[in-house]
């Protein structure tokens, strides 16, 4: 069953709703996003079939502790509130996916042991430090775009399932050589302070990734070839400051890399 009320003029969820919603044996989907609720009462706690709940752009400042009681929430939507820290029944929740955008974070310990997540959307918050991610084995998409990211050192993602990583729009310099990800991966890193890559970081990630993004950094030139092309389907470099691009014998590539950059 789905409930959307987003996008109304709610000052508080509607209990007498939920206390008629509460079985078991039917699957409940709530959506208030966009209403004028800035409290929820601890009743919501009450549907015990609650799979997913969207409590988005409201003025939330903390959240019922009691949702950790909600063995069957698996998508919670807690993204463009007044958020400053996880909550922490959060914290080794049978969560899957968990939307955190545009709050007031700046440290996220308390996602350590929420080894189920396979959808994190960090964006729009205040964190300088994302390492402790490296524990999510389950994460496949990680968006942490709109951050005060400065430096990746020690970010290893590598036992992760990743298949996306949105880290534009921060402040990073550069890719260092302890930034691990899975194969395959889409990085996106577009919006950045990049002036230029090393050839032996951007050889390891256009062998091992599928799409690579640097478009609106800083870049001047490109490392010489030879480029190992072994996975990479898209390198995007518009939106820099390069004047020329390095000779590449095969041609077929680089249409590939640089048809949308110049």
């Amino acid at each position: 069953m789905v409930l959307d009320l987003s996008y109304n003029s709610l000052t508080q969820i509607p209990l007498n709703w939920i206390k008629k919603m509460n079985d078991a044996s039917v699957k409940v989907n709530f959506n208030f996003t966009g209403n004028e609720i800035t409290k929820i009462s601890d009743e919501v706690c009450d549907i015990f079939s609650l799979t997913s709940l969207k409590l988005s752009t409201f003025q939330l400042t903390s959240i019922p502790e009691c949702l950790s009681s909600l063995q069957t929430l698996r998508s919670l939507d807690l993204s463009n509130n007044r958020l400053s820290s996880v909550p922490k029944f959060i914290s080794g929740n049978s969560l899957q996916s968990l939307s955190m955008a545009g709050n007031r974070l700046t440290d996220i310990t308390d996602l350590y042991y929420c080894s189920k997540l396979s959808v994190l959307n960090l964006s729009s918050n205040s964190l300088t430090n994302i390492n402790v991610l490296s524990s999510l084995g389950s994460l496949a998409s990680l968006y942490v775009s709109h951050n005060n990211l400065a430096t990746l050192d020690d970010l290893d993602l590598s036992k992760t399932d990743l298949s996306l990583l949105d880290l534009s729009y921060n402040s990073l310099t550069q890719l260092p050589s302890s930034f691990l990800v899975p194969s395959s991966v889409t990085l996106k890193i577009s919006h950045n302070k990049f002036r230029s890559i090393s050839k032996d970081i951007l050889k390891k990630h256009l062998v091992y990734n599928k799409e690579i993004d640097l478009s609106y950094n800083e870049l001047t030139e490109l490392p010489d070839a030879p480029w190992p092309i072994s996975s990479l389907d898209t390198l995007n470099i518009e939106g820099n400051q390069i004047t020329s691009v390095p000779s590449i014998n095969n041609l077929l590539s680089l249409f590939v890399l640089f048809s949308r950059s110049l």
